[in-house]
C-alpha cells in the first residue's frame, strides 16, 4: 500500500493504452481504426474506457487502500507524484468529477469484483455474495497467526503516511477529446432537424393564460 505498486502498474497500463488509442483514433492511416468515425463505436469505446478507469479506482481503493486526490486537494497540489515522476493531470480530469464518482458503475451502484476481476454491482445478489465471502476470508485471516517478522514489517509500513495519488480518471479516456468530431457533427445535425421541425410547427396552445407555440415547450 505504501509504495502504491498496484496503482503505478495500473497507471502505466492506462498510459500505454492512451498511446495505443492515439494511434487507433489518428487519421494518418498508420494503424488507425476504420471505425474511428463511427459514432456508435466511438461512444462505446469511450464509455468502456471510462468504466475501466472507474473499476480500477474502486478496486485499488477497496483492496489496497489507495488514497486518491479529490477536489481542492487535486487543484492545489497540481503536480503529483506518479511512478517516480511528477505530472500535472488536473486539466485531464477537471471535467471527470470527483473521485467518488469513480467508485460506482454505469448504473451508479457500488462495485464488487469476482475472482476473474470482472466488476459487478455491489447491490446485486452476486455482489452481495462476493462481499460476504471477502469478509469471511478477512475474519479468518485475522485469527490466523502469521510470520512475526512479516507482521512487524507490515505494521511499520501501515504506520507510515500514505500519500494521495492523482486520479486514474482521464489518463486514457481524455485521449478521446480531440476525436469526438463525428459525435459532435451528429448532434449538430439532430439539433438542426429539431429546429427546422419547430419552425414548421405553428400549432398554438391556448389552454394557459397566454397562447404559446407548442414547439417552444419541446425546445
Amino acid at each position: 500500500t505504501y509504495w502504491t505498486l498496484h496503482y503505478k502498474l495500473t497507471r502505466a497500463f492506462l498510459s500505454r493504452t492512451s498511446d495505443h488509442l492515439k494511434i487507433l483514433l489518428g487519421s494518418n492511416g498508420k494503424g488507425s481504426d476504420r471505425d474511428r468515425e463511427n459514432v456508435t463505436v466511438l461512444l462505446k469505446a469511450l464509455q468502456k474506457t471510462i468504466l475501466f478507469e472507474k473499476e480500477m479506482t474502486a478496486w485499488l481503493t477497496r483492496d489496497y487502500g489507495t488514497v486518491f486526490m479529490v477536489g481542492k486537494e487535486r487543484k492545489s497540489r497540481g503536480a503529483v507524484a506518479s511512478g517516480g515522476e511528477y505530472e500535472d493531470r488536473t486539466s485531464a480530469v477537471s471535467n471527470m468529477g470527483d473521485i467518488d464518482e469513480a467508485l460506482v458503475g454505469e448504473d451508479n451502484s457500488g462495485l464488487e469484483f469476482d475472482e476473474q476481476g470482472r466488476a459487478v454491482a455491489a447491490s446485486s445478489a452476486q455482489g452481495i455474495r462476493i462481499k460476504y465471502e471477502r469478509k469471511m476470508k478477512q475474519d479468518k485471516g485475522a485469527t490466523t497467526t502469521g510470520d512475526d517478522s512479516f507482521a512487524a514489517a507490515r505494521d511499520i509500513m501501515n504506520e507510515k503516511e500514505i500519500k494521495p495519488v492523482s486520479p486514474l480518471l482521464g489518463v486514457a479516456s481524455s485521449v478521446f477529446d480531440p476525436y469526438m468530431g463525428p459525435y459532435i457533427k451528429l448532434e449538430e445535425q439532430n439539433m438542426d432537424e429539431q429546429l427546422n421541425e419547430s419552425r414548421a410547427d405553428d400549432a398554438v396552445d391556448t389552454r394557459g393564460e397566454l397562447p404559446v407555440f407548442t414547439s417552444s415547450t419541446a425546445l
